[in-house]
């Protein structure tokens, strides 16, 4: 039985957002694991269960009727990280003395095989395969050259400016971001003339055709989203092209575990902006953690 030491109708989910902020939470993070929280807060009240009062049972209750409803493992394990957040909130609050959290773990969750990581020849077909029939196919085959070779995400390519890429070094600057450090790494041979290209010829009239002026390398025109848009096109593309191609996450993956055959664990680290070394020691043993997610445990249901 939970003993409240404050009156919990005093308590309002949207103080949670303050927690999470005091806890140096990205923007981002703290409107997803606020919305998270409204979402399970709503689906137990439905079962006539006081949210605040969540018991280790109720909790497990909850995930069980979440798992008759297929949901994935990773989801749950992230679901249980927010409701694990919010009851330290809760205790910090002193509306309850107990977190029911504690001691839950999801079987699996934590960490996937890389079930289908792309070889290195494979990661080269998708690249060379590539079509460049008109200059935005040409623009889009520079992008994916960043990704192939460099493993680049795609909010660094969104980031990376005109005054970054160095042809006389022939290397490129990549900016550091909430998830990754800044490093400057070279540039494959093959990229050089595609990149050379892009940069006088395709890329400035780009910008005389679209009336935009910008110091981005690469930019879209009329889309209020960033390369978002862009980048799901580019992935359509490729996976009609490469049937074993999955994702940019599967792809950056596969260019990580390639990379660690000839390199260090330290070594690869710094050549991806890895924030931790236990990171790329991860892919060192043939794991991956899911990156965009910010599992600080790992819960296993039993």
């Amino acid at each position: 039985m939970i003993t409240n030491l404050k009156n919990k109708t005093a308590m309002n989910t949207s103080d949670f957002k303050d927690y999470l902020r005091y806890r140096r939470k990205a923007p981002k993070t703290v409107d997803r694991y606020y919305k998270t929280i409204l979402q399970i807060k709503s689906d137990v009240e439905r079962s006539a269960v006081e949210f605040n009062e969540m018991s280790y049972s109720d909790v497990i209750d909850y995930l069980q009727s979440r798992r008759t409803k297929k949901v994935k493992a990773s989801t749950l394990a992230k679901e249980l990280l927010v409701l694990n957040h919010y009851f330290e909130f809760l205790i910090g609050e002193e509306v309850r003395y107990d977190n029911p959290v504690t001691g839950i773990k999801i079987q699996g969750a934590n960490e996937q095989r890389i079930q289908k990581a792309l070889t290195p020849q494979e990661l080269e077909s998708i690249y060379k395969d590539f079509p460049e029939k008109t200059e935005a196919y040409k623009r889009n085959k520079v992008m994916l050259s960043f990704m192939v070779y460099q493993g680049l995400r795609t909010v660094e390519i969104e980031q990376l400016l005109f005054s970054d890429v160095d042809l006389d070094e022939c290397t490129i600057f990549v900016r550091s971001l909430t998830k990754s450090n800044w490093r400057k790494i070279p540039l494959q041979t093959k990229q050089l003339l595609p990149l050379l290209n892009y940069i006088e010829n395709i890329r400035p009239k780009m910008l005389m055709d679209s009336g935009l002026t910008t110091n981005h390398l690469f930019f879209s025109t009329g889309q209020s989203d960033g390369l978002k848009n862009l980048f799901r096109k580019l992935s359509a593309q490729v996976r009609k092209l490469n049937e074993k191609f999955e994702s940019w996450n599967q792809l950056r993956a596969s260019v990580i575990t390639d990379k660690l055959s000839s390199k260090n664990a330290r070594q690869v680290q710094h050549y991806f902006g890895m924030k931790k070394l236990k990171t790329a020691e991860k892919y060192q043993s043939g794991s991956v953690d899911d990156l965009r997610s910010e599992l600080d445990r790992c819960f296993e249901l039993f």
